[in-house]
């Protein structure tokens, strides 16, 4: 799943709008009122929702409180907290159960698979999207809510991994899949005239698709109608909007054109999008390196490792800005002398300070470069790690035969690098090696990794620089087609455990190699 594509399917469900519903219109009123807050950016709505699901439940109108966990769900699936989430999203279905109309139901089954698909249980997410669908498409319910909750439903679920362990799908047939469950999304939307901005996401997640097809133009003209249904002027979805045609730009290598919307982003977006953040910086530091403005694709480099890893502003850009502060009000100032001998003095300071902190960083990075060459951080059997902290009462329970047999798959899996296929998850492979979760997770512990997500992590990036060290044409590839060809989903993603695994970024590793074999010649 691409960036702008994890980015649409969280928020599906957070702006759900419900009305004409069969009961009190002031309640729904209210229900919409709330919602409404939230897709203009409110935080402090969860008592309000509170307070409305206790009103509906002594009112019995039980659709619009289970709609209401729904949606209080998402806010904490946003969070990272999906205990809490999924928690809310159980409530809502049981709830959802007691009422004659379904959407509240359908809607928390689908907000369920969203959280069940982050957490890489892929069949449990695509069974509950599918029930939810399957229940409201065979209800009663004639309000517009249907339509809106069914587009949201085939919009998520064509966001999910399409590939099971049971049956292969190509990347060629699961897009087209994928693509016609983002057109029935959009004929849901287009059966209610009033739901403009639904439509506006529905023309989004077409145009997400057809990106990942590489049918840039198409979409490109996709998120021009997506900008057509804005007629709210929705400040969100334009940035979404504005994320989408820099993403199609960059595939099409129209750099000036990823400057240009990716600034329009980053001027009206939303805070607290990392993820579109991330893209953006990432597009933009590739458009200004190909047009050769260097120090602004630094720029964009360093504010993408920042955002990252949730660091404050690099110190020293600190002190160059304080500067410039300082020698702009001396300029306003009759210069004399000694001002000139002391800025000249803390510019000569200044300069040390760079080039010392430059050479330290080089320094480290090639230490680290050096490490991970010599293989310190390969995934490692028990001999060579720490004494995992495995359940001493479930390896007792796994017999000899079966450890073997397991271990014997893994090396398979090893050996073929099926570990480089997108959408593995520890069910998954634990169905291919004909065990259970269980026994693979604790088998992994025991001789691997400290968990799957460690194991798979570092077997990737291994297989990624072992090419990029073999192969020249992989020293010359974007940073985005090193990350598809591992297997991960995104290149932001894969450059944050790129510089976990080897502690620095891949365009730090490339260059390091590069100067090694410049000397080597």
């Amino acid at each position: 799943m691409n960036i702008l594509s994890k980015y649409i399917y969280v928020l599906l469900f957070l702006s759900s709008i419900v009305k004409g519903q069969n009961g009190s219109s002031e309640l729904t009123k209210r229900f919409s009122d709330i919602t409404e807050k939230a897709t203009k950016g409110y935080t402090d709505i969860e008592p309000d929702y509170r307070i409305l699901i206790k009103l509906c439940i002594e009112k019995k109108e039980y659709n619009i409180a289970s709609l209401c966990y729904a949606n209080l769900g998402q806010m904490y699936q946003r969070k990272g907290n999906f205990v809490t989430a999924i928690s809310h999203f159980k409530k809502g279905i049981e709830l959802g159960n007691q009422s004659v109309m379904k959407s509240g139901l359908a809607s928390n089954m689908g907000a369920l698979g969203t959280a069940y698909q982050e957490m890489g249980f892929s069949d449990e997410s695509s069974d509950y999207i599918k029930k939810g669908i399957s229940i409201l498409e065979k209800s009663d319910d004639e309000d517009i809510s249907k339509n809106i909750t069914l587009g949201n439903l085939y919009s998520v679920l064509s966001f999910l991994n399409v590939s099971t362990t049971a049956k292969r799908i190509s990347k060629a047939d699961s897009l087209k899949y994928r693509l016609d469950l983002v057109q029935k999304a959009l004929k849901y939307y287009q059966k209610t005239p009033q739901a403009y901005n639904k439509r506006s996401v529905g023309y989004i997640n077409l145009a997400s698709v057809l990106q990942d097809m590489e049918r840039y133009d198409a979409a490109i003209n996709a998120l021009k109608q997506a900008f057509e249904n804005n007629v709210r002027k929705n400040p969100r979805t334009y940035s979404r909007i504005y994320l989408g045609l820099a993403l199609c730009h960059q595939g099409k290598q129209n750099y000036d054109s990823i400057i240009f919307y990716g600034n329009k982003f980053l001027k009206i977006g939303d805070k607290n999008d990392y993820e579109g953040q991330l893209a953006i910086y990432e597009s933009l530091s590739e458009a200004y390196r190909e047009t050769n403005d260097i120090e602004l694709a630094e720029l964009y480099d360093n504010k993408f490792l920042e955002l990252d890893h949730k660091l404050n502003k690099n110190k020293l850009k600190s002190v160059t800005k304080e500067y410039k502060e300082s020698s702009r009000e001396k300029k306003e100032l009759d210069i004399r002398v000694k001002l000139i001998t002391y800025s000249g003095g803390f510019l000569l300071m200044l300069l040390i300070t760079v080039i010392f902190y430059q050479r330290r960083k080089y320094k480290i990075q090639k230490k680290k470069f050096q490490n991970f060459r010599n293989g310190l951080t390969e995934v490692k059997h028990t001999a060579d790690r720490e004494e995992p902290k495995v359940n001493i009462k479930m390896t007792e329970l796994i017999h000899n035969e079966t450890e073997e047999h397991i271990l014997k798959g893994l090396e398979e899996f090893e050996r073929n690098s099926q570990f480089i296929k997108k959408g593995i998850t520890l069910g998954g492979l634990a169905t291919e090696l004909k065990t259970n979760v269980r026994y693979l997770s604790e088998i992994i512990k025991k001789h691997k990794a400290d968990n799957f997500t460690t194991y798979l992590n570092t077997l990737r990036i291994n297989y990624i620089t072992k090419k990029m060290e073999t192969d020249p044409l992989y020293r010359k590839y974007k940073i985005g087609y090193l990350a598809e060809l591992c297997g991960f989903a995104t290149s932001p993603a894969f450059t944050k455990i790129f510089k976990d695994v080897t502690g620095m970024t891949p365009s730090s590793y490339l260059r390091l190699i590069e100067e090694e074999k410049r000397k080597d010649k």
